[in-house]
Formats: C-alpha cells, sequence, structure tokens
C-alpha cells in the first residue's frame, strides 16, 4: 500500500495521488521529507494502514499531502487523526464533487473510456501549460491510456460521490495549506478560496495560469511556504 522513500530528511509527507493517476506524477516533486507513496486506490483502508505503517516506522507525526481525490483522503484522516497530523497540504482541493456530475463521468467511461480518459488527461492543464500538457501526454499520459482500469476508475468515483471537505473539521489541524491552479478547469479556485478563508490560519497560495497540477510547476516547491 505504502513505499518509503528514504530522502535523508527526519520528516515524512504522505503523498495521495489522485483519480486516474498513480505515484508516478509526484516524480519531479523536491519537498523536504521522506516520502509515503500512497496509491489512489486503496481509498477505503487508508486510515487504518496508514497508522500501521506509521505504528511500524516509529513516526510519532506525518505530514500530508492530498492531490484532487487524494485531498478528501488526506482531509478525512487529519479531521479524525489531528494528534498524528503536522502538517495537511490540500492540491486542487474541490468541497465536493456533485453525485450528477459523477454518475456523467461514469456514463462516458462505459461509452468510451479511451477518449473520455484522454481529453480529460488535457483538461488538467491551462491552455498556458501546452508544452506541459505535451510532455506528460508523451510520457506518463502514453502510459495510463495504453491500460484504462475502468472499473476501478469507477468504483473510486462511487467513492468520491459520498465525500465531502468539511473546514470546521480541521480547525484541530496544526498547519493547513492549500496550493491552487487560477485556471483550474476541474476544480475552481473559488472552491479552494471558499474552504480556506473557514478553516483557522488556513494559507492558500494561489498559482497563476496553472491548471489542475500545479505541483508541476517549477516554482511550486518554493512557492508552498511564501507567506
Amino acid at each position: 500500500m505504502f513505499e518509503f522513500v528514504d530522502r535523508t530528511s527526519d520528516r515524512s509527507l504522505v503523498l495521495i495521488s489522485g483519480w486516474a493517476f498513480d505515484c508516478r506524477i509526484y516524480s519531479a516533486l523536491d519537498l523536504p521529507y521522506n516520502y509515503l507513496l500512497f496509491e489512489a486506490g486503496g481509498v477505503k483502508r487508508f486510515e487504518r494502514e496508514l497508522k500501521e505503517e506509521l505504528a511500524q516506522r516509529r513516526i510519532k507525526r506525518v505530514s500530508l499531502f492530498g492531490w484532487s481525490q487524494g485531498a478528501f483522503v488526506a482531509a478525512d484522516f487529519a479531521a479524525k487523526n489531528p494528534e498524528l497530523v503536522d502538517e495537511l497540504i490540500l492540491v486542487g482541493a474541490r468541497r465536493q464533487y456533485e453525485k450528477d456530475a459523477v454518475e456523467k463521468i461514469k456514463r462516458y467511461l462505459k461509452k468510451n473510456a479511451h477518449l473520455f480518459m484522454s481529453k480529460f488527461y488535457k483538461e488538467c492543464f491551462s491552455k498556458y501549460e501546452q508544452d506541459c500538457c505535451r510532455r506528460f501526454s508523451d510520457s506518463l499520459g502514453a502510459d495510463y491510456l495504453q491500460e484504462i482500469p475502468a472499473e476501478k476508475l469507477m468504483a473510486q468515483l462511487d467513492w468520491l460521490t459520498n465525500k465531502r471537505i468539511m473546514p470546521d473539521s480541521l480547525a484541530d489541524v496544526r498547519r493547513v495549506t492549500l496550493a491552487h491552479g487560477d485556471a483550474d478547469a476541474i476544480a475552481p479556485v473559488a472552491e479552494a478560496v471558499q474552504i480556506a478563508g473557514q478553516i483557522p490560519g488556513a494559507h492558500l497560495v494561489v498559482f497563476e495560469e496553472a491548471g489542475h497540477i500545479p505541483f508541476l510547476r517549477n516554482d511550486f516547491s518554493k512557492r508552498l511556504y511564501e507567506q
């Protein structure tokens, strides 16, 4: 479930991937932590298995980096276990995905999964990020489209339908940071502004002209902790 990457740090960060992606999307991310990589497919077991992983590695507190669907996973864990969380980082987060919109995606997947996923991956990049989009399409995107796990993606959508980020539940988390692209077509930046405004002390970093994957930007790691 978890892959530990030793980056010679005394702190650890759990990286949770988004829907239809895996942790390879984080390969260029450079943050000052050891990494615990978690794939989105096992979201129902996340809390139990993360607690087991922390106990096994004798890690008392951990930071969480939840992107897109992973933001719901991270926020849910932090709300229930604030004593285990040093920091919560929510990237490309929405308060919730409406059931009708999720059902529409499921219909598209059933009709033509390859066509829909090709369009979805392109929509993760803004019009200002076309070079980045092409690099993704020629590498990871091509791999993802070779074998689309439609049943697995459907199951994740069913899980997503019932999830909601509740800002009030995160009041006891030590530090909450939201990072968002202002040209995100998947998760409108207005929702991130709203969520951040309802969490005491939360910090919001908005990346200009960025789409749904702002952590692919060269300045992401530097700006994440700007005040």
